[in-house]
């Protein structure tokens, strides 16, 4: 089995891929971009990671994102429900990248690689 795993969005974007349950590969995003911290999609590792593992992506049996947008987003909500009106700027601040940028994960990475392994699933 050959999976790629891709951490991104909050800070030290990464990709790594595991085949058979063995690390093949494993990049910082920040690595190729110059950019401390960069918490972009990690296009750069992914393509080194996929480089390096001699893998194309349709042999990928998984691609996996580490966070589930949807829990990012209902924990979100229970602490702008519990903080009320004091949480205006939290609001501003967060709610946009969570909603917008978390939940096109999968289409962002369609982009960048064509496809999503094998069965166009993430």
């Amino acid at each position: 089995m050959t999976v790629l795993g891709i951490s991104a969005l909050y800070h030290d974007s990464a990709a790594a891929l595991v085949k058979d349950g063995e690390i093949v590969a494993a990049a910082q995003e920040e690595r190729f971009t110059r950019k401390k911290h960069d918490p972009s999609l990690p296009q750069n590792a992914i393509k080194y990671c996929l480089r390096e593992g001699k893998v194309e992506v349709a042999d990928l049996d998984a691609v996996v994102f580490y966070d589930n947008p949807f829990l990012t987003a209902n924990r979100f909500a229970a602490n702008l429900a519990y903080t009320g009106k004091n949480s205006e700027d939290l609001l501003e601040m967060s709610l946009e990248p969570i909603l917008l940028e978390r939940l096109k994960v999968a289409e962002n990475l369609r982009k960048i690689l064509g496809r999503i392994g094998k069965d166009d699933i993430l």
